[in-house]
């Protein structure tokens, strides 16, 4: 068995003391965000001109750029370390 790369807190043994979201999901989250106004732009925006679907395109890719850095840069012991967070929170 592995050991575990997480110290916890000392008042609640429940909680992960040191769990912190990299650096690399938020700046990756930028990349593919600006990468995927750019790619609409060209494609589809430049010949309709239709600014409610370029509103809308861009709502609906700011979470699918964050849910795509978030699985290229981030650690699946990291993500269940802050979810076990902030269940523990809210219970």
């Amino acid at each position: 068995m592995q050991t575990n790369p997480f110290k916890f807190d000392s008042n609640n043994p429940r909680l992960v003391a040191n769990a912190e979201r990299s650096q690399n999901v938020i700046l990756g989250t930028a990349v593919i965000f600006v990468a995927s106004l750019q790619f609409y732009n060209r494609r589809f925006f430049r010949k309709d001109g239709n600014l409610l679907n370029m509103l809308a395109f861009t709502a609906a890719s700011v979470p699918a750029a964050y849910s795509y850095s978030s699985f290229a840069f981030s650690t699946p012991e990291t993500e269940a370390a802050l979810l076990n967070n902030q269940n523990e929170r809210t219970h």
